[in-house]
């Protein structure tokens, strides 16, 4: 695996358990290396990899870890939304049909962030790899407050959400450092952005639906 300069070596085989993202899992310890301009090779090693539902670990940042082929550069991108999708299986999974349509306040309900959560970072990495939005990404936009018939639950929401970030990755991976600095048009009106621009800010925004998430569950758990 190359990403730029930088090389990753380690046991050979696959990532045992990557595909098995959202239970208890780990990946062999991989080491970093890159050239330093006298020549030599500066090591970093990794230790075992831990994506955990336990709410007791760390969050995704702080574990130590690296994520399999991602950019260094885009690491941060990578932690924030694993981190997103271990908070949506547990807060979301356990709730059931009328709370997560629930809109306390007249706020939005719980399944509306989800929905809008994994649409938004669809679009957000389709602007990123310079592409315009399908009729499709469109239609989806337009119907993600509505919770449909019958209203769509618990099982169904997460597992969307999960799907979305396995594509995210995978963006991720493919994503060359020596691209993020390009122009990227953002929207009908291609409002100027970077592909870091619009990586970064699809994690800092699904961030910030996850805060609505889970604060959102709790009033409508209370209030029960």
């Amino acid at each position: 695996m190359t990403n730029g300069d930088w090389k990753s070596t380690g046991p050979s085989g696959d990532w045992a358990g990557w595909n098995g993202l959202w239970e208890p899992f780990r990946i062999p310890a991989i080491t970093l290396s890159k050239t330093a301009t006298n020549g030599n090779s500066r090591h970093h090693s990794v230790c075992y990899l831990f994506v955990m539902k336990d709410s007791s670990q760390p969050e995704v940042w702080l574990r130590g870890l690296l994520v399999p082929e991602v950019p260094p550069l885009l690491q941060p991108v990578a932690h924030a939304l694993l981190q997103a999708a271990e908070e949506v299986r547990r807060v979301v999974g356990p709730l059931p049909v009328n709370h997560l349509w629930a809109r306390p306040g007249g706020a939005a309900s719980v399944g509306f962030h989800v929905r809008h959560a994994a649409g938004s970072l669809d679009r957000l990495f389709t602007y990123a790899r310079g592409e315009g939005l399908s009729a499709e990404q469109r239609a989806f936009l337009d119907t993600e407050a509505e919770p449909g018939s019958p209203p769509e639950g618990a099982a169904s929401l997460v597992s969307a959400f999960e799907r979305q970030v396995d594509r995210a990755l995978a963006q991720l991976r493919d994503t060359s450092e020596a691209t993020l600095l390009e122009a990227r048009g953002v929207g009908r009106l291609q409002l100027p952005s970077t592909v870091i621009g619009l990586l970064v800010h699809a994690a800092e925004h699904t961030q910030r639906h996850l805060g609505q998430i889970v604060t959102t569950a709790r009033i409508v758990q209370a209030s029960a």
